[in-house]
């Protein structure tokens, strides 16, 4: 392993929602903040900005397409200055339970983050989406 290392994650997750309800819930920041729990800020439209978990994460958004895709620069509060952003891409795609949701993370600078990334999609962000979705569809129903 070389110092300039770089490392990747890939998860993938069903929600159990359409692919237009989990595009909705990840770049609305009304509804962000409420499966979060934490203030958020969502601008959506390209090389708009974001953060998430009260500015523990932000970036920039790369690219949005419409129940698909949405690539984000990504940069964690506490990496240090030398540390360079690393970059997310959502994908969506419609299942019989929902939406399977594709995360490929990369350019994470070490080993250890991207195993807490890759743990940190689903505890942090996946399955609190997912019980928001399920419920909002109870309420719903």
């Amino acid at each position: 392993m070389t110092a300039n290392e770089l490392f990747e994650i890939k998860v993938t997750y069903v929600l159990y929602a359409s692919p237009a309800d989990v595009y909705r819930c990840l770049t609305s920041v009304e509804i962000i903040e409420e499966w979060s729990e934490a203030p958020a800020k969502f601008e959506p439209f390209q090389d708009g900005n974001y953060s998430l978990f009260d500015n523990t994460i932000t970036g920039q958004i790369m690219a949005l397409e419409q129940d698909e895709k949405i690539v984000l620069t990504w940069r964690q509060s506490q990496w240090t200055k030398k540390m360079a952003s690393s970059v997310a891409m959502i994908e969506l795609s419609p299942d019989r339970a929902g939406t399977v949701v594709v995360i490929t993370h990369t350019l994470l600078p070490s080993a250890d983050i991207a195993e807490g990334h890759h743990q940190g999609w689903i505890d942090k962000i996946l399955e609190p989406l997912n019980d928001y979705l399920i419920e909002y569809d109870s309420q719903e129903g």
